[in-house]
């Protein structure tokens, strides 16, 4: 493999990576928000009609309420994670961007020569 390849094989594994983690830091951000805000809706709900709804449904709002806070509470290591997750996504881009740089330059570098050679061979 030349180096062309190579860093542009580089440039691609970077830029999955960045896309992966800037995914998996949304899809945490989302479930953390779902998960805070079912409580919420389900307790206005309840408290909201608690005339109009029979017991049973307002007390399986309230378990799902319940269920939707355990979850948020045991999973608040993963959610903890979410900055973490940008912030190295982030880095990755500046790889990529610097490869993407280094790609560029080789490859105008090489036109370059090829330009100089003609123009060279040309005045000889």
């Amino acid at each position: 493999m030349n180096q062309e390849k190579i860093l542009q094989k580089i440039g691609k594994d970077t830029a999955y990576t960045f896309k992966g983690l800037h995914k998996t830091a949304d899809i945490l951000q989302f479930q953390y928000k779902l998960y805070l805000i079912v409580p919420i809706i389900f307790s206005i709900i309840s408290l909201g009609f608690s005339d109009d709804l029979p017991d049973v449904v307002l007390k399986m709002l309230a378990v799902i309420a319940l269920v939707s806070t355990c979850c948020a509470i045991v999973n608040q290591k993963e959610y903890e994670k979410i900055t973490s997750y940008r912030k190295l996504a982030d880095e990755y881009k500046k790889f990529m961007m610097k490869q993407k740089i280094i790609f560029t330059m080789k490859f105008l570098i090489n036109i370059m020569k090829v330009k100089l050679k003609k123009i060279y061979y040309l005045t000889d």
